[in-house]
């Protein structure tokens, strides 16, 4: 009875640090989560990274009344090129996002959306609709929080 008792306290004993290792890789492997409700900050200071990106846009549609259809006709000459390296997926082949980790989608003449890739499935997301109206979000899997409020 004595021998069980040790023998089961030292599997779960096992189980445990396994867990935790297990648990510690797979944040390691998908990366940080984030959520507004604790990562405010760190999602406004992503936020106000798209600034010259965003202002890059308005200006090319000031200049020719359309957005671009692909980022790579407003550099250099409305947006500088950004020395940030390209992100490695899970996969392990390099994809290269539009400008400074932003992707860059282009919806009609007059409205975009701007993603920035947080999670393995989940991303900040500004939108800018034909309206002219401004429209920031959080996404992962199903989840949507609108940040418009927070994000100005």
């Amino acid at each position: 009875m004595r021998k069980a008792f040790i023998i089961l306290f030292c599997l779960v004993v096992v189980i445990g640090v396994a867990a935790v290792l297990l648990n510690r890789h797979l944040r390691h492997v998908f990366g940080p989560e984030f959520s507004p409700e604790h990562d405010m900050d760190k999602l406004l200071i992503i936020a106000d990274d798209s600034r010259p990106m965003r202002e890059a846009l308005e200006h090319f549609k000031h200049d020719q009344a359309y957005y671009p259809d692909r980022i790579d006709s407003i550099i250099p000459s409305y947006l500088q090129p950004t020395n940030v390296p390209d992100i490695l997926n899970t996969n392990d082949y390099y994809f290269t996002k539009d400008w400074g980790g932003w992707e860059y989608h282009l919806m009609s003449t007059n409205s975009y959306e701007l993603f920035f890739q947080l999670d393995w499935d989940g991303g900040l997301w500004y939108e800018h609709s034909a309206e002219g109206t401004n429209h920031w979000y959080w996404s992962i899997g199903d989840r949507d929080v609108n940040l418009t409020k927070s994000v100005r």
